[in-house]
């Protein structure tokens, strides 16, 4: 089963902070793949760090997505745990590029919250949004098998 953890970070004027990997026309959350090598707590927060620039403290899960192994395509089983990189402030949020050791992203760009779906993918997109619910609302989601590859 592999894990991914994505960081959501916004701002006061509720636009949300996503990467462009460099290939293909997606955008995503700054993400990391948990590797036996690292804690757990640790990959949010560093993800964050070596894919924007941003050093913040990454402690709470706002949502988990949870996606099947899919026999028919060989796709692994997969869970998303999207944790709060927090709300930044005005001048906070200009500290966010692509460091020059960045390897998995070329780009960053501030999205305005009701135009995440023209950046992203459709699953990409729920996750972005049940997270953003939670962050605004403080209500944690877990969907099960819900997902779809990505």
């Amino acid at each position: 089963m592999r894990i991914d953890i994505s960081v959501l970070v916004t701002d006061a004027d509720d636009h949300v902070l996503l990467v462009h990997p460099g290939t293909g026309t997606r955008w995503r959350l700054p993400t990391a793949t948990h590797t036996d090598t690292r804690p757990l707590g640790e990959i949010p927060a560093q993800a964050l760090a070596a894919e924007t620039g941003l050093h913040r403290p990454v402690t709470t899960i706002l949502g988990i997505d949870h996606t099947p192994a899919d026999t028919n395509t060989g796709g692994e089983e997969r869970v998303v745990l999207v944790c709060d990189g927090g709300r930044l402030t005005s001048t906070e949020r200009e500290a966010a590029a692509v460091p020059d050791s960045a390897t998995t992203v070329t780009k960053v760009r501030w999205i305005p919250f009701g135009f995440v779906g023209d950046y992203v993918t459709d699953t990409e997109e729920t996750r972005i949004h049940t997270a953003y619910h939670a962050q605004t609302n403080g209500v944690v989601s877990l969907r099960l098998g819900a997902g779809a590859s990505s």
